[in-house]
């Protein structure tokens, strides 16, 4: 093959990819709403906070998606970030940053968004999101109540 046939060749598949790549964002509509924890590093919260001898409530996070923000909610307060969809989820700066903190896949075969965060102890934790929310609130009234008994 001749290298002109060889450089047109490239240029084409060039071209095609920086199509797909910049034509095709996920549409953030699509996720909008709330989500919930499914799993922790492939358990369930319930035995997840088992293993970590630490209530349930205190692995359970809520997260709401709008157009423009992913926020994070759990019993101790909640954090916004900023959203940059892309093709297959969307990344999150914090706001007055343009650094990213947190890349989101979705999947869109079972419905769920997955991404791995600092644990706080040096090490990734993988989590998974599920559509819906849980009351957090209730869960911490409920807790306390045990510790008052």
């Amino acid at each position: 093959m001749c290298r002109k046939s060889v450089l047109v060749i490239v240029s084409i598949l060039v071209v095609i990819v920086l199509f797909t790549q910049t034509g095709c964002k996920l549409d953030m509509k699509d996720l909008s709403g709330d989500w919930t924890v499914e799993t922790i590093d492939g358990k369930s919260p319930a035995d997840y906070a088992a293993e970590l001898d630490v209530p349930e409530v205190a692995v359970i996070t809520n997260y709401t998606i709008t157009e423009s923000n992913f926020i994070m909610t759990d019993y101790a307060g909640y954090i916004t970030l900023n959203i940059e969809p892309r093709t297959n989820g969307f990344e999150c700066t914090e706001p007055e940053k343009n650094q990213i903190v947190l890349s989101v896949l979705y999947d869109s075969w079972n419905d769920i968004l997955k991404f791995r965060m600092d644990n706080g102890y040096g090490s990734l934790t993988t989590f998974t999101a599920k559509r819906g929310s849980v009351d957090i609130d209730a869960m911490m009234e409920e807790y306390i109540a045990t510790l008052e008994q």
